[in-house]
Parts: C-alpha cells; structure tokens; sequence
C-alpha cells in the first residue's frame, strides 16, 4: 500500500507516518514509499489506540482548584508534577522561587495553564451559597445592596435607562444615597427604602478587565435589548461575559413604545442564547420597559430586588474590606485617586490598603457626591486617595494589618508584573492554541499611510505568536486610545501624529508604552522588534564547577546540607545545580548557601573542600555529584 493512499486514509502528514512506523518497528519500503498491508493495519489499530487513550485522558484530567495564595510545592502536588518541573516553568517566565514560596493565584493558574492543566472555575452562584448564605459560622453577615450592571449593544438605551433610574428616584434620596460621578450610583426604593448600586460597564475599561481577570464586581446583569432591532452582538457578548461570572441576567426590552417594536421575535432571539423567558417555561425575566417614558421601570426595580433576595446577598461588615477598583488617575492635589466599589467589611479612613502592587493608606474617603465621609459599608461606591502610586483598573483593593505589610505584598505583585512582562510585553489574550498575541494600536496622520502600515504589519507573522491591532485610526493619539491600551495592555504607535496632552497625562499615570515615527520602515522594525520579544528564548547552559559529595550533615524534605571536594572548576553560591549518580542525572536543585572553612564564601575553587546547602527534592547520597551551571537567556529575533 503506498504510504501517500494510506496518510490520506488515516488523516495523518506523512512525515509523522512514517515516524509512526518507525516507532513500531514496523517494515516499510521508503525507497517505493509502500508498506505491506499488515504493516498498515497495524498502524491503524495503533493510531485508534492512541486517539481513545487521549480522548479518555482530556475526560479524566479534572481542572485543580487553586486558592488566593499558594506554594510552589503545593501547586506541583496539586497538579501532580515534580517541584522541579514548576520551578522550571516559573524561570521561563522571569519568576525564581523556593519549594517553599507562596504564589498568589494568578501566576499559579498561569504556570498551571503553560503545563497543560485546567484550573477550576465555580460558578458566581455556588461560590455565593457557600460564602454568602447565613449560617453558624457566618451569623455577622448582614444583607447588602445589590451591584447591578447595565450590559448590552450600543445605542440600544443602556445610558438612558440609568438616567432614567436616576432622576425618578432623586426626590427619595437622602444627602449622599445617589452616586452620580463614578460611572454609576446608589438609589433608594419602595416603601422599605431598599438601596441598589447601578454602575455602567459597558465600554468602560473596568468592564474590560473584569471580563479579562473573571472579577466578580456586578451581582446581577440587566441586559438592555432595543425592542425593535433585537439581539445584536454586543448583546451576544454582554450574556456571555455575565454567564462566564456566574451572575444571574434580567433582559429589559427597551423603547417597547415605539411603532416598530417586535418583543415577541426579539424573545425568540433571547431563547437561542439560552434566556428563556419566565412567561414562556424558561428562567429568565424579561421585562418590557421604555427608558424614555419610564414605562416598566418600576417593574425592572421591583425584579431587580426580587432577584437580589434570592441570590441572598451578604457581608460582614466588620470584617477585613475589600472592594473593585473601577477608574483610577493621578490627580495633580491628591495624588493617586481611585473609584471603588467596596464589596465586603467598611472601608474607613487611615485604614492600611493595597491593590496589586499600589499601597498606602486611606488618606480621602469621598461619596459619589464629592462629599468627604469617615467609612464606607459594602456596596458603596467612593472615591479615595492615598496609593503610593496609581493602582491598575480593576484589580482587588484590601485592607491589610498594617502598613509594613503592605509593602510586602506590594513587593511579591512585582513577581506578577515581570511575569506579564515575559510573556507577552504585557499580552493578555492566548488563542485556544494556547498562541500569545501581540497587541497593538495604531495611528496614523492620514488614510494612505494608514493602509500601508496595516499592509506591511500583516506580514509579520510567526507560528508561536499573533499580532493583534486593536483599533487603528486617523488623528493624534487620544483618552480613548490611553484607555483602551490599558485595557488590553497594549503598545500604541503612532506614524506622523502627536499625543493630546490628556492622553500624555493618562499615559504617565497608567505607564502606557506609546511609539511615535516619521518614517514607516522604522516603525515596522520597532513593531518586529517588539514583536519578537515574545518568541520563547533559548535558554544556553553553561558547566562552572563539580563537587563530590563526601559527607551528609543534614537532609530535610525540600533542602539537604552536604559537604564534598571540588573537582572541576569553580563552585558559585546561589546558582543552579545537576545532581549525577554513576554520571546518570537524577534530579535538580539549587545552591543556596556555600561555605569554605566553615566561612560563607561565594565561590569556592577546585581542589578545594566546601559545604553546600541544596535547595532539592532529590535524596543525595554518598559518591554523588554535584554539576553547578548558569543559564544564559537568548533572545530570539525573526
């Protein structure tokens, strides 16, 4: 059978066929390119084997669970792989850590993801019953406002029903109950005065970071759909970002007033995104409003808190506060200045704060009016000031111990930026291939110039990587473009155009990379350049010294303290290490301490005795070798 008939039989390039065959010893005539017909269904059995044997594994491998903080020995038995293996894929990354070090979440989830592993995701609603629901254990929790975000497609009515909301519930209001100045704000309804916080997410760039850091900020969604133009995709997307968090949905048809409203055809729509209506057997409320009139928009309120008891919301307000940042700038008098939403315990004024790697304490505590207050309850929108530096849009604020601690966190969220920083000059989004793309905005003086760059731009091609342009568009570099670059953590360039001096300002606070040209040709080489920042770096090793282990003074589970002679070389402190047993490799560690004479020392020559502590998972016994070398990272460059 010719090998050609038989890779197009089995789906298969005929370069891994035949790789396949030699694999099994099988015979094959590559001179004619045939295989006899017993070698070909014995490839087949084998190549069905392996596809079941996959299919059965990807069904078995459940996702891990990681929790805020954890170690590198924990997370390699989490995923059941050795620490060495973690270890490995952390310096890939830029990141050296101890068996021992605690890494938070994210860097965990990202290392987990880079070794093929899925990390769990629960639900928004059974993360709520288990920490929110009353019990023994959680008797101070109180119930707390619901945070409502307004989703849906542009111009379908989103700003109009907030400030539709808004301006009916201004004469229930008391000093300081409505929020009017941070995308958002607090009523009070009904007869019980019940509070609501509204805040508006679509094309906001708190919205977009949420979606990107699956931030749990909003408690139910209100999609907006036009009655008359139905579901469109921002619709589509709007169900599906609140979907993926796990937040009940509550659809209102808007501009059910005009002429041409079709709500019937628009519920079918709804019903092929699985929103039911409650009307017709399904559980999603969907309520008929007119955000210019004010038609339903009592029904939307009374649904909205009907909605809110069941997802029985709570807090502690005395517990420790945490809250979502939503805009943050510099402000030229206060300095670093945030709008949070606070979503458990009060915030109160010098209380020790951090966001990533922002700390300091609370040193302004304003009301959505502007008006200066001594705390804030969960769900209170505020704005505060007293950040060392201006925090990341939305990343998580806290209140810590004290300030000491702070800064230690502060300093540990440095591991995540250089760590975001390797893999993607600050990307953010990984095909399903798991592929880096490479974001960028661009700008140019004039239509012409623009094509041109667009053109030679999708040249740029590589199989580990994708370049990504975001937005481009005619003028100066503006807010908008600042915005969205911090959003999706992108580079902007810019071809014969200058930067408004808000976005200059913007661009400082928020440490956006912004690239002006005059010439074309130099602008390409910088996106190339940058572009090849991206491509996984060889990593060269270089042998410095070996020492033969001559005694064993201490051995514990993660590190072990021998002593030993210098054989080759120089021994270094503080480098990485092969451990040989009968020449053969037996495991890794890393030299922590070196001493020669009983004295720390950084390097000890050959011929020479000296004691070494090992940070290692590997037993060293009697006779073994220790290799120490140094990696050397190299670039590489399309």
């Amino acid at each position: 059978m010719k090998l050609i008939n038989l890779s197009k039989e089995l789906n298969i390039d005929i370069k891994k066929l035949e790789e396949v065959i030699t694999d099994l010893n099988l015979l094959m005539d590559k001179k004619k390119a045939r295989v006899s017909r017993k070698t070909a269904d014995a490839v087949k059995e084998y190549l069905i084997l392996r596809k079941e044997k996959k299919e059965e594994e990807k069904k078995e491998k459940k996702p891990i669970f990681i929790p805020d903080t954890i170690t590198v020995k924990g997370l390699a038995e989490a995923m059941e792989v050795p620490g060495a293996e973690v270890i490995k894929e952390l310096i890939k990354n830029g990141i050296y850590a101890t068996i021992n070090q605690e890494l938070d979440r994210e860097i965990a989830t990202i290392i987990a993801e880079d070794l093929g592993l899925k990390v769990s995701t629960q639900k928004r609603k059974e993360i709520k019953k288990k920490r929110q629901v009353p019990s023994s254990t959680t008797m101070k929790k109180e119930k707390r406002p619901p945070v409502v975000c307004i989703m849906g497609h542009v111009d379908h009515g989103k700003t109009t029903l907030l400030d539709t909301i808004r301006k009916s519930h201004l004469t229930e209001k008391e000093p300081g109950e409505i929020t009017q100045h941070i995308n958002g704000y607090q009523i009070t309804w009904g007869k019980k005065r019940q509070k609501a916080t509204f805040i508006d997410t679509p094309g906001h760039e708190a919205f977009f970071s949420m979606r990107e850091r699956g931030a749990k900020v909003g408690d139910i969604a209100v999609i907006v759909v036009d009655a008359a133009e139905g579901v469109k995709e921002q619709t589509k997307e709007a169900v599906t970002h609140a979907k993926k968090v796990g937040i009940p949905i509550i659809v209102a048809l808007n501009k059910i007033d005009l002429p041409n409203a079709r709500p019937k055809k628009v519920k079918k729509e709804l019903q092929k995104l699985d929103l039911t209506p409650e009307e017709w057997g399904g559980h999603t409320p969907v309520l008929s409003i007119s955000a210019k009139t004010g038609q339903g928009i009592e029904d939307l309120l009374e649904m909205i808190f009907l909605v809110s008891d069941t997802e029985e919301l709570y807090a502690d307000k005395e517990g420790p506060s945490q809250g979502f940042i939503l805009e943050s700038h510099l402000d030229k008098g206060l300095g670093p200045v945030v709008k949070v939403i606070i979503r458990e315990g009060t915030l109160r004024l010098n209380d020790p704060i951090i966001a990533y790697d922002a700390f300091g304490k609370v040193k302004t505590l304003l009301n959505s009016d502007g008006e200066k207050i001594d705390k804030a309850p969960p769900s209170t929108p505020v704005i505060i000031s007293g950040f060392s530096k201006v925090p990341k849009v939305g990343s998580t604020i806290k209140v810590v111990g004290d300030l000491n601690k702070a800064k230690d966190e502060a300093s540990k969220a440095v591991q995540k930026r250089k760590l975001e920083d390797k893999k993607t000059r600050e990307v953010v989004s990984k095909d399903k291939d798991k592929i880096p793309t490479f974001n960028i905005i661009l700008k140019a003086s004039n239509e012409g110039s623009l094509d041109a760059l667009v053109q030679a731009l999708k040249s740029i091609q590589h199989e580990e990587v994708k370049l990504k342009i975001l937005a481009r568009g005619i003028g100066d570099i503006n807010g908008n473009d600042i915005r969205l670059s911090q959003s999706f953590s992108a580079i902007i360039f810019g071809f014969q155009v200058k930067i408004s001096p808000q976005a200059e300002k913007l661009a400082k606070a928020f440490h956006i990379k912004i690239k002006l040209f005059s010439v074309i040709y130099k602008l390409i080489e910088e996106v190339k350049k940058d572009f090849s920042l991206l491509l996984s770096p060889e990593i060269k090793e270089t042998a410095l010294g070996k020492v033969k282990v001559l005694a064993i003074f201490k051995s514990e589970k993660d590190y072990m303290i021998v002593g030993g002679k210098v054989t080759k070389g120089n021994v270094q402190n503080r480098k990485k290490a092969h451990i040989l047993r009968n020449k053969e490799k037996i495991g890794e560690g890393r030299i922590v301490q070196l001493q020669q004479d009983k004295e720390d020392a950084e390097s000890v020559k050959e011929g020479s005795e000296c004691g070494l502590k090992i940070e290692t998972e590997t037993k060293i016994l009697l006779e073994d070798v220790i290799e120490i070398y140094q990696e050397e990272i190299i670039e590489r460059s399309l």
